[in-house]
């Protein structure tokens, strides 16, 4: 029988190797994967805000999301009163998944009375 010789050092780095590439392509795949997710959950969490504001009956209402999905700040944009504004701030605030809704340039509306305007 023939002994048992020890793997050569090119061996050894290869292997090395071999592995630093796959580390790399299970990375790669998993940052991909949580970017489309991300993308995925904001495309819903727009939706789902646009249909609560739609089935309350406040039309006119631009809904957009952060980019960062992390955040999930609702920018909340149209020339409705100040009122409606703030009723609506109100619904998109209660979806689940939604951290905060902001109107505008960011800020809340300054009025919420009763919208006599």
């Amino acid at each position: 029988m023939a002994a048992h010789q020890p793997m050569g050092a090119g061996m050894i780095s290869f292997l090395k190797l071999l592995a630093g590439l796959f580390a790399i392509l299970v990375l790669t795949y998993a940052g991909f994967y949580v970017m489309r997710r991300g993308e995925w959950t904001i495309n819903d969490l727009t939706r789902k805000a646009n249909e609560a504001l739609v089935t309350q009956n406040i039309i006119g209402v631009t809904v957009a999301f952060e980019v960062a999905p992390m955040r999930r700040v609702a920018h909340l944009d149209g020339d409705i009163p100040a009122a409606q504004q703030a009723h609506a701030l109100e619904i998109v605030r209660a979806e689940p998944g939604v951290a905060d809704a902001t109107w505008g340039g960011g800020t809340a509306p300054a009025s919420t009375g009763s919208g006599a305007e």
